[in-house]
C-alpha cells in the first residue's frame, strides 16, 4: 500500500460473520461492504452518491457471488430483494439500502 509516495505495512484479517452489519429496513455505508439483510423478498431502493459505478450482489451460503441484484451510477435505483441473506456492496462512495 502506498501513501504519499511512501510504503506502509498493512494487514488484513477475516471478520467473523457476527460482525457483519445486519438490518431489516435500512442501512447506510460508504465504500464496499458486506451486509446481512434480514427482511423479506420484495421491493428495495438503493441510493448512491457516486462517484463511480455501484453494484449490489447477492451472495450464496458460502458467501460467494450468486447474482447481481442491481448496479448503476449516482442516483436512486429500484430493485427486488431476493430474500434474506448476505449481500456485497461494491462502491467507492456513500450509499443507502432500504426495503420499501
Amino acid at each position: 500500500m502506498s501513501t504519499a509516495g511512501e510504503r506502509e505495512a498493512w494487514t488484513a484479517t477475516a471478520a467473523p460473520l457476527r460482525e457483519v452489519p445486519r438490518f431489516h429496513d435500512e442501512i447506510n455505508g460508504t465504500g464496499s461492504d458486506v451486509v446481512h439483510y434480514r427482511g423479506e423478498p420484495g421491493p428495495g431502493v438503493l441510493h448512491y452518491a457516486g462517484p463511480s459505478l455501484i453494484q449490489l450482489e447477492a451472495l450464496d451460503d458460502r458467501l460467494a457471488y450468486w447474482v447481481t441484484v442491481t448496479e448503476g451510477r449516482a442516483g436512486e435505483h429500484t430493485f427486488k430483494w431476493p430474500g434474506r441473506g448476505y449481500y456485497q456492496v461494491r462502491s467507492a462512495g456513500a450509499w443507502s439500502l432500504s426495503a420499501t
